[in-house]
Parts: structure tokens; sequence; C-alpha cells
């Protein structure tokens, strides 16, 4: 155990013993396809938070295979984020680690700050957020990379008995040029959300302007499991 998953391991740990709230959101997808060449994709994304009183740990993790037959794509996405809720505004603070086999990006690490507000609707919720983001990358072969980047992040969940709708934008610029921007998406469908496993729709957009592969996308399909239990004494 490297000593960054140590550290979350016990900053989960501790949360989970005083927390108040879990909720963990976990999904499998994936797609065969037998056009030309077979190939296979294998996707899974989670959700995972710990809630006390007003603060929240949230844990976020996108990992994506492809083959055809051989390994294509090994692309890996984990968000920790801790915020605090003061009246209708979040304040929070995140580290992003980004692996990429397709891009030759060895290590990505971010450091951001930033502030976000939300609305609460019968039908669901919408939120709105920036942040200052420090960005390091350290490439396979290329020279390693430092700039500071603007987030904005765009968030909604619409909610019917039969499906449940999720959808996460976020577009980031540098300060210094409005050219090199990067935007990652995630959107998901799951059917009948009522229940602790559920089928899902799944698609992930990520776009980097400087990059030789500027997008990688896919569309998959499979199932999702939810749980949630409330610590809250009576």
């Amino acid at each position: 155990m490297t000593k960054r998953s140590l550290l979350l391991f016990c900053l989960l740990s501790v949360n989970f013993l005083f927390g108040q709230s879990l909720n963990l959101d976990n999904n499998l997808t994936g797609i065969l396809s037998n056009s030309q060449n077979s190939t296979v994709s294998l996707q899974y994304s989670g959700i995972n938070k710990f809630e006390y009183k007003k603060s929240t740990l949230e844990v976020g993790t996108v990992y994506s295979m492809r083959f055809n037959p051989k390994l294509s794509e090994n692309e890996f996405s984990n968000r920790t984020n801790i915020s605090r809720s003061i009246k209708s505004v979040d304040v929070f603070i995140n580290h992003q680690y980004n692996y990429s086999y397709i891009r030759k990006i060895n290590s990505d690490n971010w450091l951001g700050i930033g502030a976000g507000v939300k609305k609460n609707f019968d039908w669901g919720r919408v939120s709105l957020s920036y942040a200052t983001i420090y960005q390091n990358v350290d490439y396979f072969t290329n020279p390693t990379k430092n700039v500071l980047r603007h987030s904005l992040r765009f968030k909604m969940r619409y909610s019917h008995k039969l499906f449940l709708f999720n959808t996460e934008y976020f577009y980031q610029p540098t300060f210094t040029n409005y050219k090199d921007v990067i935007v990652f998406g995630t959107t998901k469908v799951s059917f009948l959300p009522q229940k602790q496993f559920s089928f899902i729709i799944s698609d992930i957009l990520n776009y980097n302007s400087m990059s030789n592969v500027k997008l990688i996308h896919n569309l998959t399909i499979g199932f999702g499991y939810k749980f949630s239990k409330d610590f809250k004494k009576n």
C-alpha cells in the first residue's frame, strides 16, 4: 500500500467511525464491439461519501480500459474532495490524481480550493462551483508541466421513479492560455434507482486541447450498486 493510499484509508476510516451518514454508489460497465476488430471496453466509476454534520468527504473514481485485442487504453482518475457547508455555500479543497496510458502521463496531480452553490428542487438538484487548481504533470518522456487552472463545474441530478439522471462537467482552462483547456464530464442514467442494484448507462468524456490524443470518449452499459446508511441517533 502506498503512502497516498494509506492516508486515504485513514481518512475514510476516521470519517466512517465518527460520521453521521455513509453513501456508496459504484458502477461497473462495459461494451463489446465486433465491427472490424473485436474491441472490449471496461469501466468502473464510483462516488462514495462520508458525512459528519456539515462536513463531507467525497471520493470519486473513474477507471477505464480498452482492448482491441491488445491494451489500447488504461485511464485512471481519483478525486478526493473535503467540503464544508456554510449556509447555502459549500467551500472545499480537493486533490486529484490521474494516470493516462494513451496520453503517456505517468502522474498528474491537481490541488485545488474553491466554493460552490447548490439549489434543490422537487425533481432533484443543480449546483455550480469554481476552483483554482495547481496542476503538476509528469509525462513518460516529455518535460514536467506545472500550470494554474480555472475550474468551472456544473452538476445536475434529476430523479424519477423509473430512472435517475446524473451529469457533472468541468471546464478547466489555464490562467495564461485559454486555448489550453481540459473538459471532463460524466453522465449516468440509472434505471429503477430505488433498488440496491440497478441497470446503468454511463458516458465519460475527457478532452485535452494540448494532447496528441485530444478526445477520450466511452459509452458503456452495465450494473450499479448503491448502499446508504444513516448513523444519526434518534
